[in-house]
């Protein structure tokens, strides 16, 4: 029933509004490397980890064909529940692996290994039941800019979506106002037929 669906909506998000901001960030302490591309298939292969001391775009070798951006994420130990990993986005296309060397999750990539465009949308990818000791991912990128964009964070689905709606809890009362008052001038607008409300209407909507 459509009723019943708006009620499950609103205790979810009640839900995540209230839940406790527990989402770990977990951009820093990672480790990169550059690769050719086909040099490796699998993260065990490898070898000479460094400090990425950003995780968009890393210090390149002098090595061109080195192309394929490998990050590794040592997880946080306390966290021994499932959880979901959140990416702010990502340049361009990626594979996710655990230390084991298995697949967990793949993005914008071919199956060649080359980069299916996507655009970069956030990614929310639920862990494994135990969390692997470590995380590797195989980024590719057919531009200059390659990496992890924004936020990484590791916690429960509520707490991520918690964090986010916080964050950006300004802009979004800003956004609700603006869509409340074009809608509002949108109704006298269809009373008056007034071209100024309607212009206006169209400023606040858009």
């Amino acid at each position: 029933m459509p009723r019943l669906r708006w009620i499950r909506a609103a205790f979810l998000l009640l839900f995540c509004l209230t839940a406790p901001l527990a989402a770990e960030d977990v951009s820093k302490q990672w480790s990169y490397v550059y690769m050719p591309p086909g040099a490796v298939s699998l993260p065990s292969e490898i070898t000479d980890w460094q400090p990425a001391p950003y995780l968009i775009n890393p210090p390149r070798p002098e090595d061109e064909a080195a192309t394929v951006l490998w990050l590794r994420m040592e997880t946080p130990r306390r966290m021994a529940v499932s959880s979901h990993l959140f990416l702010g986005g990502v340049d361009q296309g990626f594979r996710l692996y655990d230390g084991d060397d298995a697949l967990l999750h793949s993005f914008a990539v071919g199956p060649g290994g080359q980069v299916e465009f996507q655009g970069y949308p956030f990614q929310l990818i639920r862990m494994p039941p135990s969390l692997p000791r470590a995380l590797y991912f195989e980024i590719v990128s057919d531009h200059v800019n390659i990496g992890l964009i924004g936020d990484v964070r590791l916690g429960s689905a509520e707490q991520i979506i918690s964090d986010i709606l916080w964050r950006d809890a300004g802009r979004t009362v800003i956004a609700l106002i603006c869509i409340g008052v074009g809608l509002l001038g949108l109704a006298i607008y269809m009373l008056t037929r007034s071209a100024s409300y309607g212009a206006f209407t169209w400023f606040c909507i858009w």
